[in-house]
């Protein structure tokens, strides 16, 4: 809603003022405004205001009732900072203004600037929002104000998902500290492994980030697990000279007529023929010992019946090619030692304070007794073998991938296949 003819002019006046009084009459028109009135402009008069009034004015508007979040974020702004927090009161309204509404650099800026502890918690969520344009912000201004601790518990969350979004801002980041936290993360194995495996990809699709899990890889600093898991992403890297690094790091067995395979880049460029492919999946690729595609196949690992609206081509060659690289939770495995017999591995199907069932690599279901059970580790490794591609030619590999990527549909159906 607009103001009448008589207040406008008033307040068109004021705008134009530099008056001593100005700043009052300019918080005043701010403060009566209603909700649908934009004001911005009586905020940006401010700038040309002076004298012991200006700051005053400022601060009414800054901590009134009912005023603009953006309206009220502008005003403090133009506030020196020994104006702000000035007192318990001022300070729980501006920690309230700056942790409520859109995150922007502004609040951001401010909440670093005055060191509002009571907002950090607020920065780290910023931090771990995807797609949030200021999530690296948030997460520098934390690492700047020694926030280490707060980030370094979020890693460590057992909510998978919650230690993986601050795993992959850290990845993301260019702080020094930030580098700092995620190696930690990264070698730590009490902690999630597929958030600890995501967060090197993500670390891996950067130059610099590239650079150092090179290095660490020819120093025989990371584990197979980890470089199964980045394999992929340093393979296929934009940077020319850092792919041909990895090549000579991640080389690979010949397929089945004994050629070399082409580069994983090559691989996923080529085009293959997926009718011919759902024969290698059914038969030479023994695809179907554990997985199930249309009712066809060994229920050992996952279903495949919709691989290709989950995987993309390069994926699928990954999955293949590096079976350790991400390993679904539900697919991990375990290992039972047993007081009095051996080793029992296989998928964990089941655990409680009675029994622990495991599913082995042929599809056995294996009861064990807990009592019996001395110790239950988790397996680095995938149930499915490495070096499946040598009982394919290369040929054959690209039509299985083909024929994988038409596995879209519903269970039970086959694109094309009929």
């Amino acid at each position: 809603m607009k103001p009448g003819p008589g207040a406008a002019a008033r307040h068109d006046l004021a705008w134009r003022s530099r008056g001593n009084r100005t700043p009052e009459a300019l918080a005043n028109i701010v403060l009566a405004a209603k909700q649908d009135e934009d004001v911005r402009r009586y905020i940006r008069a401010f700038d040309f205001q002076s004298g012991p009034h200006k700051d005053e004015a400022l601060r009414s508007v800054a901590f009134g009732p009912d005023v603009n979040h953006e309206i009220a974020l502008a005003a403090i702004q133009r506030l020196p900072e020994s104006k702000l927090g000035a007192d318990d009161r001022s300070r729980q309204r501006l920690v309230a203004l700056l942790t409520s509404g859109p995150p922007g650099p502004a609040s951001i800026r401010l909440i670093k600037q005055l060191e509002l502890t009571e907002a950090y918690p607020r920065l780290l969520e910023v931090a771990l929002q995807d797609g949030n344009d200021g999530r690296g912000d948030a997460l520098a201004a934390l690492l700047d104000l020694k926030q280490q601790d707060l980030v370094r518990a979020a890693l460590e969350s057992e909510d998978p998902a919650r230690a993986l979004a601050t795993g992959r801002v850290l990845a993301q980041s260019r702080h020094p500290a930030a580098r700092e936290l995620l190696w930690a993360f990264l070698a730590n194995e009490k902690l999630d492994i597929q958030a600890r495996k995501e967060s090197a990809r993500e670390l891996g699709r950067s130059n610099s980030g590239a650079d150092q899990l090179l290095k660490r890889i020819a120093r025989g600093e990371l584990k197979d697990e980890m470089r199964q898991a980045i394999a992929g992403v340093l393979l296929t890297h934009r940077h020319a000279a850092l792919r041909k690094r990895a090549e000579k790091l991640f080389p690979l067995a010949p397929a089945r007529d004994a050629q070399p395979l082409p580069k994983l880049g090559d691989l996923i460029a080529r085009k293959g023929d997926a009718k011919a492919g759902r024969g290698v999946f059914f038969k030479q690729g023994q695809c179907v010992t554990c997985h199930r595609v249309a009712n066809q196949g060994q229920a050992i690992g996952p279903d495949l019946d919709s691989i290709g609206t989950k995987l993309a081509r390069p994926a699928l060659f990954e999955a293949i090619l590096y079976p350790s690289a991400a390993i679904s939770h539900d697919y991990e495995m375990y290992s039972a030692e047993l007081k009095d017999g051996p080793l029992v591995s296989g998928t964990l199907v089941n655990r409680s304070d009675r029994e622990i069932q495991l599913r082995d690599a042929q599809g056995n279901l294996q009861t064990l007794d807990r009592a019996q059970v001395k110790t239950l580790a988790r397996l680095p490794v995938s149930l499915m073998p490495d070096n499946l591609h040598q009982l394919m030619t290369t040929r054959e590999l690209v039509d299985l991938v083909e024929y994988m990527t038409t596995l879209i549909l519903n269970p039970g159906a086959e694109k094309g296949n009929k």
